[in-house]
């Protein structure tokens, strides 16, 4: 045997090691937009609360959650008080489907949305970056925005490099996220 032949069997068996030992994908990789880049990407921005969620599996096999929406008002476009809102995965029976970096819309919430329209369905613009959770009541109250399970990229020079969302300055409260989403004071 050859010394050639044991560095390929090497390369082989760490290969297959790293296979072995490898996980699930825990993340999803996007470009961390700014306010104003989302909301330009957006066809609806709401104030809204979230409502009762309901899950199916299609018949090609992916599952799919429907979210309602109480809009309080229209930061960008305008439609009627009741909305919903479709992303990919869900729960139904004991079958789980998780997209890793998607909104997590917890029922009684108070949010600001950035969607999409598309195919007669409402879809959030950049899965959970879309999301800002109101924290409070008024112009005043605070905003926060859930990056768990995003890797975050913004543009550079040599293309893109990873950003830490700590590293990123974004609205504090609602008044700011208002005016970086609308370009007026509220």
């Amino acid at each position: 045997m050859t010394r050639r032949w044991f560095s390929q069997m090497a390369c082989v068996t760490i290969a297959f090691a790293a296979l072995c030992v490898s996980g699930v994908a825990t993340a999803t990789s996007i470009v961390a937009r700014t306010v104003p880049e989302l909301t330009a990407l957006s066809s609806l921005v709401v104030e809204a609360s979230i409502g009762e969620q309901r899950s199916w599996i299609e018949s090609d096999g992916p599952i799919y959650t429907e979210t309602a929406l109480t809009v309080h008002r229209y930061l960008k476009g305008q439609g009627p008080v009741q909305l919903s809102v479709t992303q990919r995965g869900g729960v139904v029976g004991d079958v789980r489907d998780v997209i890793p970096g998607d909104m997590t819309l917890q029922p009684g919430t108070r949010v600001v949305i950035f969607l999409q329209e598309k195919d007669g369905r409402r879809w959030s613009t950049l899965l959970g970056w879309s999301v800002f959770e109101v924290l409070g009541e008024g112009p005043a109250s605070a905003v926060r925005r859930n990056a768990d399970h995003l890797g975050l990229y913004r543009p550079s020079a040599d293309g893109y490099r990873p950003v830490n969302p700590e590293q990123l300055s974004g609205p504090q409260t609602m008044a700011d996220l208002v005016r970086a989403v609308t370009g007026v004071n509220p």
